[in-house]
């Protein structure tokens, strides 16, 4: 299925398009923002049916891929459509067919977990683990009242940072992410490309600056924004997140030819209201 969905893409995208076009071949999605509602418990979290509606739609077109921050357990059941996961930032990456690229670590992260528990506020915490189990990331969120000044958060971070650890920042407030191993999505998106077989006609949406690496590696980046400015996404084009369904039905209309002229496309650098 895989084969003929790349065989069909490769045919399509023989045929000749116009300048500020590209006919997409494979569709990679960061999940949580981009494709899930954000501010909703860990366990409520779904696609919106219109959103998972057209995703179906097109996987009978091209490769779906999701990249994301959270793990294999999580993202697999809530996106089955897709072709393939890469979880908690391309520690792990998984395809349907049960291929698995893993970048192994011997760095502990029970040492960061101490330290988070000795905080005076203490966090909650997101476990990320491999589809074996390991324990390779840990997600750090305050809620409001509880959150510490911005000064005590990175100091946190940086005692974290000097354990050897990565961290990346889910929000300019109270969110952070830790992984256990040097990776970003953009290095996802490039493994994924490879073990899909994917040669161009590569699109990636996203929604916040840690998609920036995955938008810059892709043959073309569309962040995903609320109304205002999308400065800080490292892309030529934007789709408010109340139009993705309708972006994404306008593409499939269109052959998988996306073009700057589609229905919902922003296509400058700060979008319009």
């Amino acid at each position: 299925m895989l084969r003929d969905m790349l065989l069909f893409a490769e045919e399509v995208c023989s045929k000749e398009v116009g300048r500020g076009e590209l006919r997409v071949r494979a569709l990679f999605c960061d999940y949580d923002g981009t494709l899930a509602p954000l501010g909703v418990p860990r366990t409520r979290s779904r696609l919106p049916k219109p959103v998972a509606n057209v995703l179906y739609k097109i996987r009978q077109k091209v490769p779906i891929a999701i990249v994301t921050a959270k793990d294999y357990h999580f993202i697999r059941p809530r996106t089955p459509f897709a072709d393939a996961w890469s979880c908690v930032y391309g520690i792990e990456t998984i395809l349907k067919d049960g291929q698995i690229m893993a970048r192994h670590s011997s760095k502990d992260l029970s040492e960061v977990v101490s330290l988070l528990r000795d905080v005076s506020t203490k966090p909650s915490l997101e476990y990320k683990v491999t589809s074996s189990g390991e324990l390779c990331g840990l997600g750090v969120e305050w809620v409001e009242r509880d959150r510490p000044e911005q000064k005590d958060i990175k100091a946190i971070i940086h005692k974290i940072r000097k354990h050897g650890f990565q961290v990346l920042q889910v929000s300019s407030g109270s969110a952070f992410d830790i992984i256990s191993n040097a990776s970003d999505k953009g290095q996802a998106v490039k493994t994924l490309r490879s073990m899909l077989g994917v040669r161009g006609g590569l699109m990636y949406m996203g929604d916040t600056q840690a998609d920036n690496p995955a938008l810059l590696a892709a043959d073309i980046g569309v962040g995903v924004v609320e109304d205002g400015s999308a400065s800080d996404l490292e892309c030529e084009y934007f789709v408010k997140k109340n139009h993705v369904p309708m972006f994404l039905s306008a593409l499939l209309e269109n052959n998988m030819l996306f073009s700057d002229r589609l229905p919902w496309v922003i296509g400058s650098k700060k979008p319009r209201c």
